[in-house]
């Protein structure tokens, strides 16, 4: 079927097709062997669609912003394809900068993984550069990859104020939240558009595919954050003392329990034994209800526009 659906099994056949395209892609591109198979150890971790996760995060979303807008299949599916490679980069470049486990690092070293990143990026733009093929219209295609490189800096400014903040004491909830929502908000944010724009162009009706999309990126890095902060992560979170959310709940627990100032409370990453407080993770839960009765109240809007909801409603259970 060309025309979207909320229904699971065409979803499912989405999936597929999505794989099928990133296959195509890698093997289309002119990379030397080596390369190609870095790129393959990137795309085939836990958690990426050639990695085997039902559903795979960052397809799962673009699909379902496509068919609820009523995007062509084979429109979606590429943006989908897209939207995993830059994805896939993005983590790379993530885990080099934080100083977090890779594979691609083990397999080739930093500088290769730099270069395999660099890669990908570099794939995804061909990607959404090429929709006229996948029956986007050519004045429309330019657009695509504006959205995408509009989120790209936007979330690269993000992550300069997270690796920026450290472990800075001074660090408040407040801009550890809007820290998460500069950068896993808008790169949710950013591919929930890319979906939707296979269906629409209607700028109302985009903007709260973004702010969707917005809120779903800040649940997902609050629910990493909660996992990363537990003791025997690969992630460096609670090595480095980083200001996530649930360390920096804990932090203000810990501090209210002693009697201590936050800012007095020396920080020792890597010291303690314990896992993030009880407490903390609760709070942290807390926040991520809250985000979700905000995307809950965005799905009625987007309903109100004639919006197909169902496939963007899985996307929050």
């Amino acid at each position: 079927a060309e025309s979207g659906s909320g229904d699971g099994s065409v979803l499912g056949e989405c999936y597929l097709e999505t794989e099928r395209h990133l296959h195509e892609a890698i093997q289309r591109a002119a990379f030397p062997e080596t390369l190609r198979e870095l790129v393959y150890v990137s795309l085939c971790q836990p958690g990426k669609l050639l990695g085997g996760a039902s559903p795979a995060p960052w397809p799962s979303l673009v699909l379902a912003c496509a068919a609820a807008a009523g995007g062509a299949t084979r429109a979606g599916v590429q943006v989908a394809a897209a939207v995993e490679v830059f994805m896939a980069a993005a983590d790379v470049l993530d885990d080099l900068e934080d100083g977090d486990e890779s594979r691609v690092v083990a397999a080739a070293g930093p500088a290769q993984a730099l270069n395999a990143a660099t890669a990908m990026l570099v794939l995804s733009f061909e990607l959404l550069s090429s929709l006229a093929d996948a029956g986007i219209p050519h004045h429309r295609v330019p657009i695509f990859t504006r959205v995408l490189a509009q989120g790209s800096l936007t979330a690269a400014g993000g992550q300069h104020l997270d690796l920026a903040a450290g472990q800075d004491s001074r660090s408040s909830l407040s801009q550890a939240l809007s820290i998460a929502r500069t950068k896993a908000g808008t790169l949710a944010a950013t591919a929930s558009r890319l979906g939707a724009m296979t269906g629409t162009e209607n700028p109302t009706v985009l903007a709260l595919y973004e702010s969707l999309g917005q809120k779903l990126g800040i649940i997902g890095q609050l629910q990493n954050d909660i996992k990363d902060a537990k003791r025997g992560s690969s992630k460096t979170d609670r090595v480095r003392g980083k200001n996530t959310i649930p360390l920096l709940f804990d932090l203000a627990l810990t501090c209210v329990s002693c009697g201590a100032d936050r800012d007095d409370k020396p920080r020792t990453p890597g010291t303690t034994e314990d896992d993030v407080s009880d407490a903390a993770t609760a709070m942290t839960l807390v926040t991520i209800d809250l985000e979700r009765m905000a995307a809950l109240s965005i799905l009625d809007q987007l309903a109100s526009h004639g919006q197909n909801i169902d496939p963007l409603t899985r996307l929050l259970d």
